[in-house]
């Protein structure tokens, strides 16, 4: 795993902003880069292993957060690193008050009509079926559709979450019946024990993470791959309509190698 050191929890981005400033005037910038650069950007994040992970400095790393950082070192753009729930960085983007971003979040054609998206900085790998050992029903698993067409079984979910156009409008069309729950997914895992609900789609990646680092006791839970589930979805940098489409536009760059 990348581990990008920031110092403190909310450590300005390290190239000087006078600097900046004037590398971008003397590159011919217009004004709308000139002050998306001197106006530091708050980079939001939520503790999700092995995805979003704080350092003991207040660092942030993991696997998309190491990404993030890339990208804004490479743009050259300061920023500040923060500790957000994720109902609250939507807020924060939809108001719009300041210059914000949130690490890692998928895009959706409503999410677009009051943010700005970067290109991708992580792909998923595809969902897979989380739920107990004990639990029969997921013996034979022929599909997403059939998965979630099946009476019964109750799909757990995080409050706010996508899995991702293809997948939320599989949920939307078929309406399983839906435990929806303020959790991130590795904090869902005891109620699923408890049987709170059924199963829940998570990422490869992470129910590899949750299943690997002793959050389960043994023999519980399970993860069960899905023949027929689709790709894994892009994560992006989510912003404020306050960051200047200049802004986007240095970070996509960053993001694609292009920065010299």
């Amino acid at each position: 795993m990348n581990r990008w050191h920031l110092g403190p929890q909310r450590l300005r981005g390290r190239l000087p902003v006078v600097s900046l400033v004037l590398g971008l005037l003397a590159a011919g910038a217009p004004a709308g880069a000139v002050y998306a650069a001197e106006t530091s950007i708050e980079l939001m994040y939520f503790v999700r292993s092995p995805y979003y992970v704080p350092g003991p400095q207040g660092e942030l790393s993991g696997e998309v957060g190491a990404a993030a950082v890339r990208a804004f070192d490479a743009a050259g753009l300061p920023f500040t690193v923060t500790q957000r729930p994720p109902k609250r960085q939507l807020s924060l983007i939809r108001g719009n008050e300041g210059p914000v971003c949130g690490v890692g979040w998928f895009k959706t054609p409503e999410r677009e009509t009051f943010g700005r998206f970067t290109r991708p900085i992580f792909r998923d790998p595809p969902v897979v079926a989380m739920h107990r050992v004990e639990d029969t029903r997921f013996a034979k698993i022929g599909g997403l559709r059939d998965l979630l067409s099946r009476p019964g079984l109750r799909l757990g979910v995080s409050y706010g979450f996508s899995y991702g156009a293809e997948v939320d409008s599989l949920i939307a069309q078929l309406n399983p019946t839906l435990v929806t729950l303020n959790l991130e997914p590795a904090e869902m895992v005891p109620l699923l024990m408890q049987r709170r609900f059924d199963f829940m789609l998570v990422a490869g990646l992470e129910a590899r993470d949750i299943l690997t680092r002793g959050l389960v006791p043994p023999g519980w839970v399970t993860a069960t791959p899905i023949v027929d589930a689709p790709s894994g979805n892009n994560r992006h940098l989510f912003c404020s309509k306050k960051v200047g489409e200049a802004a986007i536009e240095r970070l996509n760059a960053a993001i694609a190698g292009r920065m010299k």
